[in-house]
């Protein structure tokens, strides 16, 4: 498969790489940064397209995978949490209100955990939707698909939703361990 590079032209030169790592050379046309035999191969240009259209989905897929563990994780710490500070309510067990103390912890760990991938994942779906918006401009004149991208760089995504669920994982975190101190100075 034959790949373009696109960096700053000051040589006058195509810009054009193959696959075998050669540079085509010759004169580049008129706005643009490659000669008029590559200019227009639209081939390459869906190659490029479905490149960064798979790298994009990577990215939303991944998001999703990556929610859902954090969320049977955090949903099972919690439960334990829950389950063993009520069975400790009205009971002086160090043990186990130190074993309940270390699970609150860990479960605030992953959900702060949680909300910094959540974060940098935003922003890596966000940077790779911009360059499908980018190629999709070069590749389909229609261009059906920036029209639906556009709009939804505008609006409130799912991932903007997925960290607000984790400021409220970890303020839910604050608000139990705050709970269980409160009860473990309370007796």
């Amino acid at each position: 498969m034959e790949t373009e590079q696109s960096s700053s032209n000051a040589t006058g030169s195509c810009e054009y790489v193959s696959s075998k790592g050669v540079q085509c050379g010759k004169s580049v046309a008129v706005n643009s940064l490659f000669c008029a035999e590559h200019t227009n191969q639209p081939s390459i240009d869906l190659e490029i397209y479905k490149s960064i259209h798979a790298r994009f989905h990577h990215y939303v897929n991944a998001s999703w995978t990556r929610t859902s563990f954090f969320f049977l994780v955090e949903a099972g710490f919690f439960t334990v949490f829950t389950g063993i500070l009520v069975s400790t309510t009205n009971k002086a067990s160090l043990y186990l209100t130190s074993i309940n103390f270390v699970i609150g912890s860990v479960g605030l760990a992953i959900g702060c955990l949680w909300y910094f991938s959540s974060k940098i994942n935003r922003k890596f779906v966000n940077l790779w939707r911009g360059q499908v918006i980018k190629i999709d401009k070069a590749v389909d004149k229609r261009q059906h698909h920036t029209v639906v991208e556009e709009q939804f760089q505008t609006s409130v995504s799912a991932l903007e939703l997925i960290q607000f669920l984790c400021m409220i994982f970890i303020a839910g975190w604050l608000v139990s361990l705050g709970v269980l101190i409160w009860l473990t100075l309370a007796h």
